[in-house]
C-alpha cells in the first residue's frame, strides 16, 4: 500500500431521490498523486459499469454459487467471450443484450450462421478497430 485515496461525488437523480452524495476511501498501490488517483478511480468504475454490470444483467453472475476455482475461471472466460459476441450482435438485432442472449439461447442452431456472418463482415471490412472498442 502506497497511498489512501478519497473520492466524493454528487449524483443528481430525477424523481424523488434528488441529490445523493457518496464518499469512498481507496487503499492504493499507486504513488500519492491526485491526478493519477482520479484516473485510476474512473477506470475502476468504468470497468465495473461496463463489464461486471453487463455480466450480472445478462448472465446473473452475482447469483452463481460455484466453489470450484477452475470451473469459475473457465465459466468467466466463456461468459466474457459470449458477452463480446452479444455486443457485436447489438447492431444487427437492435435489441438489448439480455434479449439477444435469450434469442440465441432458444435457437442456437439457426443463430450460428448469423453470428458467423456478422463476424465475417467485420473481418472482411477491416473493422478490427471497432472490435477493439467493443472489447474495452
Amino acid at each position: 500500500m502506497s497511498s489512501i485515496g478519497y473520492e466524493r461525488k454528487t449524483i443528481t437523480r430525477t424523481g424523488a431521490d434528488g441529490t445523493v452524495r457518496e464518499e469512498r476511501y481507496f487503499l492504493c498501490s499507486i504513488k500519492p498523486n491526485a491526478e493519477l488517483f482520479s484516473i485510476a478511480a474512473r477506470r475502476h468504475w468504468n470497468i465495473e459499469n461496463n463489464l461486471h454490470w453487463a455480466l450480472d444483467i445478462v448472465f446473473r453472475e452475482d447469483k452463481l454459487r460455484s466453489k470450484e476455482k477452475n470451473g469459475i475461471h473457465n465459466l468467466g472466460l466463456s461468459r466474457r467471450f459470449v458477452l463480446f459476441i452479444i455486443k457485436l450482435l447489438k447492431a444487427y438485432y437492435h435489441r438489448g443484450m439480455k434479449r439477444i442472449r435469450s434469442k440465441i439461447g432458444r435457437n442456437l442452431e439457426s443463430e450460428i450462421p448469423v453470428i458467423l456472418a456478422v463476424l465475417k463482415v467485420l473481418y472482411d471490412n477491416d473493422m478490427m478497430d471497432a472490435i477493439d472498442e467493443l472489447a474495452k
